[in-house]
């Protein structure tokens, strides 16, 4: 299993003091929580969670507390609900995921973690929205509490690599806006500095797809609407794309993020630039995110009504 972080004992004792908020009651935090109205509230830990369980949006537990089984009264419901395995001391790839979708379902969600979960909350913080909290439990202080704001990120970066491309290509037509395009963007902004993002033209889109859509502006403005609430307006290009490759042989060096149908494009991008005696694209492949059927979310799926741009049952439209 990948790992991407394993801290020791000098990033334990950081953590051990991040720089948030600590409230000693719920009664505190509850009046924290009404004087900010954050956008939305991710709950790290099975004490928090219950804490706070009637006003969070995501939830990531271990079932346990201090090393020892979590008895819990209630039953914790969400709409979503992902798993990993996470050992303690540790961010597994899987993990990282898993937070990662729950920024990008509109429904409530709930991560369970076989093994811990006490460092989720990094990539619960890199991934929130402007203006909203992270809630987690502080051992023997408190409840801590983070509202993220443009610097957050960068704490996650003190020790995580993250956003190591110069230049990262994102590519679709985005017809019918939903949680797996969301997906690819996080996954965009996490692995690079730049995104260049390729939105295909209303006559391409024609040529591709064989039901009415939104028009370039309107499929142009979701997409921003979303990247300004996480703080990305300075670090993205969109590109009206006319073609299958759009700038994708002519930006120097560059990586391309890709869902595992489109590796056949990337090749033929690659022997293009190959040609012109450019650098390969390096390729990042990501899975397609799941409906709650098990399936991947797609915008044919959404046109059929068989789902909604979250991937629930039922169809819904621009």
């Amino acid at each position: 299993m990948e790992i991407i972080l394993k801290i020791d004992e000098k990033q334990r004792k950081e953590l051990s003091s991040p720089p948030c908020r600590i409230f000693e009651t719920r009664q505190e935090i509850l009046k924290f929580v009404k004087e900010v109205k954050p956008k939305i509230i991710t709950c790290v830990g099975d004490v928090a969670s219950d804490l706070l369980k009637s006003y969070w949006k995501n939830a990531i537990i271990d079932n346990r507390t201090l090393r020892k089984p979590y008895e819990r009264r209630e039953v914790i419901e969400a709409d979503v609900k992902l798993h990993a395995i996470n050992p303690a001391g540790s961010i597994t790839k899987q993990a990282w995921e898993a937070v990662k979708k729950c920024f990008c379902f509109s429904s409530s969600c709930l991560v369970e973690i076989k093994g811990e979960e006490d460092l989720l909350g990094l990539p619960a913080l890199y991934f929130s929205p402007k203006n909203s909290l992270v809630v987690f439990g502080l051992r023997d202080k408190g409840i801590g509490c983070f509202y993220t704001n443009e610097i957050h990120r960068e704490f996650v970066k003190k020790f995580i690599s993250l956003e190591k491309e110069e230049n990262v290509l994102l590519g679709g037509s985005f017809t019918h806006f939903h949680a797996g395009h969301k997906y690819l963007l996080l996954t965009a902004f996490e692995t690079g500095k730049k995104v260049f993002l390729g939105v295909s033209s209303d006559e391409f889109t024609r040529k591709l797809k064989n039901y009415t859509f939104p028009c370039f502006e309107e499929r142009v403005r979701k997409i921003e609407n979303f990247l300004k609430d996480f703080g990305f307006e300075e670090r993205y290009e969109i590109v009206e794309l006319n073609d299958s490759y759009g700038i994708s042989a002519e930006i120097e060096k560059a990586c391309i993020i890709v869902t595992r149908d489109l590796e056949g494009k990337v090749r033929e991008i690659n022997e293009i630039r190959e040609r012109k005696g450019m650098e390969k694209l390096k390729v990042v492949i990501v899975e397609k995110l799941l409906a709650r059927d098990g399936k991947p979310i797609s915008c044919e799926r959404i046109v059929k009504g068989e789902i909604n741009d979250d991937g629930a049952p039922g169809g819904s439209f621009w």
